[in-house]
């Protein structure tokens, strides 16, 4: 029955979503307590392949005193309107 109701639905039906998702990534804070965030290069074959909605890539590195060591970490977010684009990505989806 959802497969059935699924063809009568067109991209416009998903619009809300879509833009919904892009503010919400587009909303990640650059600080987020003592970590602050920079700018990380996009693949530019990545992103024909995937054709997102919006795309984030970032490294985050902890400035508290207290940690003692270099902590960093990466945050990467990709958010598709059509799941078929991510066939033939790997790792696989």
């Amino acid at each position: 029955m959802v497969a059935e109701q699924r063809r009568y639905l067109t991209e416009a039906d998903f619009a809300p979503y879509h833009q919904r998702a892009a503010e919400a990534i587009d909303a990640v804070p650059w600080k987020i307590g003592t970590w602050a965030g920079v700018e990380r290069p996009i693949v530019q074959e990545a992103q024909v392949l995937l054709k997102p909605n919006r795309i984030l890539s970032r490294s985050y590195q902890d400035f508290d005193p207290k940690a003692g060591e270099d902590r960093r970490i990466s945050l990467l977010i990709v958010q598709c309107k059509r799941s078929g684009d991510m066939v033939g990505h790997y790792p696989r989806n």
